[in-house]
């Protein structure tokens, strides 16, 4: 990722911004604020695919990352930002520009990978877009703490304080490093991270289901049953949704987007205990299929069983293994 060029060099030893706000106040907040995230994904629909009484075409790459986009957004920044066009564009894309430049500067010597970066990548242009938008919020959540700090009312401020990842952030961000330029990395990094996998986890299992008729019925009615059953969205109604998680196991496991996961560069030469060597500046990957097609692992590799991962729930002892999504 190149990361002290294609964000900031202290993002590559200090990574606070992914400890404690994410692990712990996203999950925390999951929650609470599902409801927010139900209304931001029924909207995204209305919005991007509409009333289809007839068939559609629809771009479905792009429609996926809209979706997920937005929806997290609202989740990580709130409703105004999740609702920006431009900063949506810039959320989709940095994933993107950000690989590439790194890419692009990757063999150039350190010296001479900022000028690169600024000649052939769209990087500079991109953080300056996300600094137009984060910048003033960032400064502004700053200015009130510090207003509420010294006015002795913390505990007010504690209270009504935003609940989104610029605050979550923020509320764990020390002194010196409260800095609006500084933060808006951090975000960037956060919005990496949130955005591009879920896309493209959502749009693997999507083209799955769109050839499966019989398996859409069956998983339109458990969801049907279990809202009934329910009466509403919460955490708890989510892990109801067994059959659903077994879907997107199995369409993960066979219906992925490329079969190279972990991708990595070596920083130095490498010997591997059966004597295999890399030497320093080679990309390695973990291959995924034999793994997934190992009778061993897996019964029946060859054969795509949507309640796979739901029949092994049913047995005995086995009710909370097994899943995809753990809430």
């Amino acid at each position: 990722m190149q990361l002290g060029h294609t964000l900031h060099k202290r993002l590559m030893w200090d990574q606070y911004h992914f400890e404690l706000p994410i692990r712990k106040s996203l999950t925390q907040s999951l929650g609470p604020k599902l409801d927010d995230i139900v209304e931001e994904a029924k909207m995204s629909l209305v919005e991007y695919i509409g009333d289809c009484h007839e068939w559609k075409n629809l771009p479905m790459s792009r429609l996926s990352f809209d979706l997920v986009t937005r929806t997290a957004n609202r989740l990580l920044f709130g409703t105004d930002l999740a609702r920006d066009p431009d900063f949506q564009e810039l959320s989709i894309d940095y994933t993107t520009i950000m690989f590439g430049g790194a890419n692009m500067i990757r063999n150039w010597p350190d010296i001479l990978k900022p000028i690169v970066m600024w000649w052939k990548t769209d990087i500079y242009k991109a953080q300056a877009q996300a600094r137009k938008h984060l910048v003033p919020i960032i400064q502004q959540r700053i200015a009130a703490e510090d207003r509420s700090i010294a006015e002795g009312k913390q505990d007010e401020w504690d209270k009504i304080k935003p609940d989104d990842a610029i605050q979550w952030v923020l509320d764990v961000t020390p002194g010196p490093e409260r800095r609006a330029d500084r933060l808006v990395y951090r975000m960037l990094h956060i919005n990496i991270a949130a955005v591009h996998t879920s896309s493209t986890t959502f749009l693997s299992a999507f083209l799955c289901l769109a050839t499966m008729p019989d398996v859409q019925d069956e998983l339109r009615q458990e969801i049907i049953d279990v809202f009934r059953k329910e009466g509403k969205w919460s955490k708890q109604t989510l892990t109801y949704l067994v059959k659903l998680d077994s879907f997107i196991s199995e369409a993960l496991r066979l219906c992925v987007m490329s079969a190279l996961k972990m991708g990595r560069i070596t920083v130095k030469d490498w010997e591997f205990s059966d004597g295999t060597k890399v030497p320093k500046g080679v990309q390695i990957f973990c291959n995924h299929y034999p793994l997934v097609m190992d009778e061993s692992y897996v019964p029946r590799p060859q054969d795509f069983d949507p309640w796979r991962m739901y029949k092994k729930r049913q047995q005995d002892g086995q009710a909370n293994q097994h899943q995809f999504v753990m809430i």
